[in-house]
């Protein structure tokens, strides 16, 4: 770190062939580095200021990912062999809209789950437990990289994501409240009017995710 200048922290940038979202935590990454190497007496603390000088441009577009739902059928495919741990544990996702972290860390209660840990202060947040995802308790132990190499040999075309995104488009097919919707997937409310909607009775939420 201390052998860092200006200059060549200028032409790393000028060479990095990547998009904007990488170029930001390339950015953010340097930031943490510097400041450690600061309080630890690596780097003056008038390098503090480096980075701002830095001049850095995308050369790559950012590359959008495309959400693919469960389809009906695949879904009434997956509900016919409950009985196979990841056919359980995809359902169970496609029906709580829960991320595998969340999910991992929740504490269990008697119809919904508690997510206590996330990047948010929106992702700290009681899940509803719908009786078709009742029903699919227990849920079977799979380590991430398991059920992510299962996952994509049996749906090759899916992510471990499409789930929320199926679980999103079946709330709102439903016509289920926006409001609720967040609430349930632990988005940030937009006005006040919608933080209203952070106080609602778990019975309300249930009621919600019954509908799909």
């Amino acid at each position: 770190m201390n052998s860092l200048t200006l200059s060549k922290l200028q032409l790393f940038f000028d060479n990095l062939e990547t998009t904007e979202a990488c170029l930001r935590d390339v950015r953010v990454l340097l930031n943490f580095l510097i400041d450690y190497s600061i309080k630890r007496g690596l780097l003056p603390i008038t390098f503090a200021s480096i980075m701002p000088l830095i001049e850095a441009e995308a050369k790559k577009p950012t590359r959008k990912i495309e959400r693919s739902r469960f389809s009906q059928e695949e879904i009434d495919n997956l509900w016919k062999c409950t009985d196979n741990a990841l056919c359980r544990l995809i359902l169970f996702y496609i029906y709580t809209g829960l991320r595998y972290s969340e999910l991992k860390n929740a504490e269990w209660h008697e119809n919904y789950v508690s997510i206590t840990k996330a990047k948010t202060p929106a992702g700290i947040r009681d899940v509803p437990l719908s009786d078709k995802a009742l029903s699919l308790l227990p849920l079977p132990e799979y380590e991430y990289k398991d059920y992510l190499l299962d996952l994509k040999a049996t749906f090759p075309e899916h992510t471990p994501h499409d789930t929320r995104h199926t679980f999103t488009s079946l709330m709102t097919e439903a016509e289920v409240d926006p409001r609720l919707l967040k609430k349930i997937l632990g988005h940030k409310p937009k006005d006040i009017t919608e933080e209203v909607y952070t106080h609602i009775s778990m019975e309300k939420l249930r009621e919600a995710v019954n509908k799909i």
